[in-house]
């Protein structure tokens, strides 16, 4: 008896198809401080269960139905890997390297099998059953009671665990799913798919209040509504959507002072606001630089202490961080960016490997856009390589925060090929 007769590749998608919605929804949550400490180390658990699953069935699904010509995607998944081992051989560092394998081997696995399943068609029916913007809207309303009613509100004010910004950038997710579900419905009017797929998920964002998560759901929507009901619609949402934000930021404020558990300055740092400064210019790069909380002083601080040569291979996991001179209290910080996070920890071959493999996904959506007249990959890759640069983990080293940029990465490649 073969290993095929044991275990079909239908069971294996099956299994898969079944298994991997159950992890994109759990991926948002870390745990839950309402249902105790212990929710965070079970959560995790099951998780981590999930995960390993997921690449298990996948492996046994390349061993099984990988063709020669499929499998060469592998190359520049496992060069950055191989990279990444021989920065930290050479810098004697094992910190984060089993997590960032399991990660990138995740990611190369996942693209593998969505390309290798079927057609665009076949993986969109399955999305449509899973992630439809009626389902969201539940669960995104479900929270906002939540966060209102009180017993909730530190867990859905600190991300359930997650930083802010990483919660709201898997809040982006569910607006890229919401918005892909209902463009198959062209008849929708506009109230329809502002109210009911798109409010809910921004309503959340702001009272997370992360600039990224935000401003990433605005421009995915104010492109939806473009291109379905016209610019007028579009500048509607824009408009809509700011005074949202400015009412959520002077609404939830005097919360924010009265609970304890959150922040007081987050609502009025989802806005703009600086201090003046008496120079025209240093008053523009102190604007921006504040408003991307000081992400412009990290990076340059960072660089400023590493030498030219040690970027060859990099200092290691964990070790290249900067300061904000100003705030000598507040320590060392990540770089905001995958790219150079990885340039100054691994080196620049990490970094060029990194690199190709993300403009591969973004070339191959420019040409299924060419070709299928249908930019919604390609706007949604840019959009994710705009948060990357803003984030210290995400794409191939983050997966919670991934998982649409990895189904349109595999679905474009896949419709590609066929050409």
């Amino acid at each position: 008896m073969s290993f095929v007769t044991i275990l079909p590749p239908q069971k294996i998608d099956y299994l898969l198809l079944s298994i991997f919605p159950v992890y994109f929804y759990l991926s948002g949550f870390q745990g839950t401080v309402f249902f105790g400490v212990e929710s965070f180390y079970f959560l995790g658990l099951i998780k981590k269960l999930l995960i390993t699953t997921l690449i298990c069935l996948m492996f046994v699904w390349l061993v099984v139905c990988g063709s020669r010509k499929e499998i060469s995607f592998f190359i520049l998944p496992l060069f950055l890997l191989i990279s990444i081992l021989t920065s930290s051989v050479l810098n004697d560092s094992k910190k984060q390297l089993t997590d960032l394998s399991f990660r990138i081997s995740f990611f190369a696995l996942s693209v593998f099998w969505l390309k290798s399943r079927g057609t665009y068609r076949a993986t969109y029916r399955w999305c449509i059953s899973w992630y439809s913007h009626q389902i969201i809207f539940w669960c995104c309303c479900a929270l906002i009671v939540g966060f209102l009613y009180g017993p909730l509100r530190q867990d859905i004010s600190e991300g359930f665990g997650n930083s802010r910004g990483t919660f709201c950038i898997w809040l982006f997710q569910l607006a890229c799913l919401s918005f892909f579900t209902l463009s198959a419905n062209k008849s929708r009017d506009f109230s329809y798919a502002y109210f009911f797929a798109f409010l809910p998920i921004y309503v959340l964002q702001c009272i997370v209040a992360s600039r990224v998560g935000i401003l990433a759901t605005l421009i995915l929507a104010c492109y939806f509504f473009w291109i379905t009901q016209g610019r007028k619609n579009a500048i509607y949402c824009l408009l809509l959507s700011i005074t949202m934000a400015a009412t959520a930021s002077a609404v939830l404020g005097p919360i924010g002072v009265v609970d304890k558990a959150m922040d007081p300055l987050r609502y009025s740092e989802a806005l703009l606001y600086v201090e003046k400064s008496t120079h025209e210019v240093g008053f523009y790069v102190d604007f921006i630089d504040k408003y991307l909380s000081y992400r412009l002083t990290i990076i340059s601080n960072a660089f400023a202490n590493v030498q030219l040569i040690d970027l060859l291979f990099g200092l290691g996991g964990g070790e290249f961080k900067g300061v904000i001179p100003r705030y000598p209290h507040l320590g060392l910080y990540d770089v905001h960016n995958i790219y150079l996070k990885m340039l100054g920890e691994y080196g620049v071959f990490a970094f060029i490997f990194l690199s190709v493999i993300v403009m591969n996904g973004i070339h191959a959506a420019y040409r299924f856009g060419r070709k299928y007249d249908n930019w919604n990959f390609f706007v949604v890759q840019l959009i994710y390589l705009m948060i990357s640069m803003l984030h210290p983990d995400l794409l191939v080293t983050a997966v919670s925060t991934s998982l649409v940029y990895i189904f349109t990465y595999a679905m474009v490649n896949n419709e590609i090929k066929r050409v």
